[in-house]
C-alpha cells in the first residue's frame, strides 16, 4: 500500500473521531531519576492505561463506541509518558470522567481517580443509585460507614473488576515500592496539571478482590400494574402484572389500602392501576435481584362509570 493511501485512510479514520486530545503521565520516583524506567514495568503500563480508556470508554458510551489511544516520544522530566486520544464525538468524555482532563479541583466524586484517592483503601461496602424525577445519583457506603456521593457514570467504572486492575497496573504497580513516589497527569498543550498522586496514596489504586461491592439500584417511574392477588391485611402479599410479567410487589399506600378496606364495593383485584413503582435492583457476587414497591396508587385505569380514584 502506498503511503499516501495510508495517509488517506489515517485521515478518513479522524475524521469518524472527535477532536484530539493530549495527556501526560510523569512518574517522579528514585528509580526514574536518570529518566529511565523498567521497560515491562512501562510497557504494561501503556497497554493498560490504552485498555482503561477503551474499555471505560465502552461501558459509558456502548460497545459502538471508538476510541484511538497513541504514543509519542518521552520528554524531559523524571520520567514522561505523552498519549494522544481521539475520541468519538457526542458520547460522555471518558477522560473527563476517568479524571485524565479534569481540573484539579473537580469534586473527589465526579472522577475515577478522585475517587479511588478519596477512598484510602478503604472498601466499599454497598452503592446505591437512586433515580427519580429524572435524576439520577449514586451513594456509596464505606466499610468504615462512611457515605459519600458520586457522579453515577464514574460508580460504572469503580464497579468493573478489569477497569480497576488495569487502573492499578498504570498507578499502583510502578510506584507501590519506590520511596517517595509520585505520579502527576498533565492535559492539552500548556501541560496543565489535572491530578497528582502521593506516595501515600498510591495504596489505595490498588486493584480490588474480584468481589467488590454490592449495588443497588433504585428506580422510580410511573407505571401501569394489574393486581392479580392482594392482601387486605397487608402490604406483602401482593403480586402484578407489570408489562405483562408477573411480580411480587409491596403495597406501601397506606391510604388506598383503608378506603379498599373501608369499601366493601371497591374493585381492585384484576383491574389496572397506574401507579408510582418504585424498582430496587441488586448485584452481588454476580447475581441480580428485582423487588419492587408501590408507593402511590394514583389512578384507576378503567371506564368513567367504574373508577374508584
Amino acid at each position: 500500500m502506498s503511503n499516501n493511501n495510508h495517509d488517506s485512510e489515517n485521515i478518513e479514520s479522524q475524521k469518524k473521531l472527535g477532536a484530539k486530545q493530549k495527556f501526560t503521565i510523569s512518574y517522579d520516583m528514585p528509580e526514574t531519576e536518570d529518566h529511565t524506567i523498567d521497560a515491562v514495568v512501562l510497557g504494561k503500563s501503556l497497554i493498560s492505561m490504552a485498555e482503561l480508556i477503551k474499555e471505560s470508554d465502552k461501558i459509558l458510551n456502548g460497545e459502538h463506541s471508538e476510541v484511538q489511544i497513541d504514543v509519542k516520544a518521552n520528554k524531559e522530566g523524571s520520567f514522561a509518558v505523552e498519549f494522544v486520544a481521539w475520541l468519538q464525538e457526542g458520547g460522555i468524555d471518558v477522560l473527563k470522567t476517568i479524571g485524565i482532563t479534569a481540573a484539579s479541583t473537580t469534586a473527589a466524586g465526579a472522577t475515577l481517580f478522585g475517587i479511588v484517592k478519596h477512598l484510602r483503601s478503604r472498601k466499599i461496602q454497598t452503592s446505591l443509585i437512586q433515580t427519580q424525577n429524572g435524576f439520577t445519583k449514586a451513594l456509596l457506603t464505606l466499610e468504615d460507614g462512611t457515605q459519600m456521593e458520586c457522579d453515577p457514570r464514574v460508580k460504572e467504572l469503580l464497579s468493573s473488576h478489569s477497569v480497576r486492575s488495569k487502573l492499578a497496573t498504570v498507578i499502583e504497580q510502578p510506584a507501590k515500592n519506590a520511596e517517595g513516589a509520585k505520579i502527576k497527569v498533565f492535559s492539552g498543550d500548556n501541560d496543565e496539571e489535572t491530578f497528582v498522586i502521593e506516595q501515600e496514596d498510591v495504596p489505595s489504586f490498588k486493584a480490588p478482590t474480584k468481589r467488590l461491592f454490592q449495588e443497588t439500584e433504585v428506580t422510580n417511574r410511573a407505571a401501569n400494574v394489574v393486581f392479580i392477588q392482594i392482601n387486605n391485611s397487608s402490604r406483602n402479599g401482593w403480586r402484578a402484572l407489570i408489562r405483562d410479567e408477573e411480580f411480587a410487589v409491596k403495597m406501601d399506600d397506606e391510604g388506598f389500602m383503608e378506603r379498599m378496606n373501608a369499601k366493601q364495593d371497591f374493585p381492585v383485584k384484576d383491574e389496572m392501576f397506574e401507579v408510582d413503582l418504585e424498582t430496587t435492583k441488586k448485584i452481588y457476587d454476580g447475581k441480580t435481584s428485582y423487588s419492587y414497591r408501590i408507593t402511590e396508587v394514583k389512578r384507576h385505569r378503567t371506564t368513567q362509570d367504574r373508577k374508584i380514584l
